[in-house]
């Protein structure tokens, strides 16, 4: 049997822990997501100390997240329930195959720019590739549809302990030994992934809440049900603008850091307050409480991104800094994975891939462009003035998606049942 009794408090507050596919599933995310910022941020420790530019990390970054664009809606195309398993396994050999021989060029001190930007965009196509994956085989290992949005929000607060602890244990490990130890203990994450995969309990093909999605419409169906959907409308291009403006924390941090003295003693703390928020907006979205919070804090999280970019461009100390730092961690994260778990839970399933995919494109998609915009801006203008134009940017994108449903109803409406 997939689904196993509800275990006090547990199965009340996170009802998709229940789903015993689903919490195999979540051990093996949480070692590996953890593994994956390790591996991200040693990148862009070892970019920032070889070369000290930023716009030389923005251009890394911009390879580490850029191919999703087009990787992420392709991939989702083609995903299902009976075939997420063995694509997930594939991709988890060849990520790995990447982390050891970052490990191994680091260890030789063969590792240059040259080398870091070749295998970046190799991680980048596997992320790509990744992403929806893992998202249809967490979908297909659900049993009770009902639960689909918790599940999705339990893997939020997977990934959001994962950017509070990674980025950490990366600086530490940077600081401390040298990057061979951070990309030799992400390759490790992965070995427990493929692991935790291989042994998961799915339920067999068409009693999982994926499995309706066996054979189903392209992406131009996914297009069409966003643009008639009332919230999707909004929030997909809310969750670009956040991706876009917001998203370029591995590239603002480094330099940033460095101002309040140096990149590695402090580019930890900042990841892990903004992680840390991310972490409790995880936990949120993933109790019971998710439909009112959904309702009541979704419209008001984007302008809580525009502030808090701004707040950490006055910051005077890294105290301060890391006091926003928290806030946009929070309202980002609420932003991205609030929509991500409504829309797969409202969505019908033979969509569900394809909106994965669209989903990608516009969240994930959008990010390698932030990192290119934020590298350019701080290399010419500094760390400081970056984040104020992203802020003012960020405000001015959320005014354009929502001022005009302000209008066409005649009151601000900041309930997202009632929009």
């Amino acid at each position: 049997m997939q689904q196993a009794p509800s275990a006090g408090w547990a199965g009340r507050w996170f009802p998709a822990l229940t789903e015993a596919a689903v919490g195999r599933y979540l051990i093996g995310q949480l070692v590996s997501v953890n593994g994956t910022w390790v591996i991200d941020i040693t990148i862009n420790l070892l970019v920032w100390r070889l070369t000290a530019s930023p716009a030389l990390l923005g251009a890394v970054n911009f390879l580490l997240f850029g191919p999703m664009v087009v990787v992420a809606p392709l991939a989702g195309l083609r995903l299902r329930s009976d075939n997420a398993r063995r694509a997930t396994l594939s991709i988890l050999a060849v990520s790995l195959a990447i982390a050891l021989a970052l490990a191994a060029l680091a260890a030789t001190h063969a590792l240059g720019t040259a080398a870091i930007a070749v295998l970046a965009l190799l991680r980048g196509i596997c992320s790509g590739l990744e992403l929806p994956a893992r998202q249809v085989l967490l979908a297909a290992s659900v049993v009770n549809p009902a639960l689909i949005g918790n599940a999705v929000a339990m893997n939020t607060v997977v990934f959001n302990v994962g950017r509070m602890l990674g980025p950490a244990i990366a600086a530490a490990l940077f600081a401390a030994l040298d990057a061979t130890w951070g990309f030799a203990i992400g390759a490790a994450t992965l070995v427990v992934m493929i692991l935790c995969v291989a042994s998961m309990p799915l339920p067999p093909i068409g009693t999982s809440s994926g499995a309706g999605a066996a054979r189903g419409p392209g992406l131009r169906h996914a297009v069409r049900y966003v643009r008639a959907d009332r919230i999707a409308s909004l929030f997909m291009p809310t969750c670009a603008l956040v991706g876009l403006f917001a998203g370029s924390l591995q590239t603002i941090v480094p330099a940033l850091a460095d101002r309040f003295g140096g990149a590695a003693a402090w580019a930890g703390w900042l990841f892990g307050a903004s992680g840390f928020g991310s972490l409790c907006a995880g936990i949120l979205l993933s109790t019971s409480l998710m439909p009112v919070a959904l309702s009541r804090l979704q419209i008001s999280m984007p302008w809580v991104v525009a502030a808090a970019l701004i707040g950490v461009g006055f910051a005077p100390l890294p105290v301060v800094a890391m006091l926003w730092f928290f806030a946009m961690g929070f309202a980002f994260t609420f932003c991205a994975a609030g929509f991500n778990s409504g829309l797969q839970q409202r969505a019908p399933a033979e969509l569900r891939g394809p909106l994965i995919g669209l989903y990608s494109m516009c969240f994930m998609g959008s990010l390698p462009l932030g990192h290119l915009l934020a590298g350019i801006l701080a290399q010419r203008l500094g760390v400081r003035v970056t984040l104020l134009i992203l802020g003012a940017l960020m405000a001015a994108g959320a005014a354009a998606v929502f001022v005009p449903r302000w209008v066409s109803l005649r009151r601000v409406e900041l309930n997202s049942e009632r929009i």
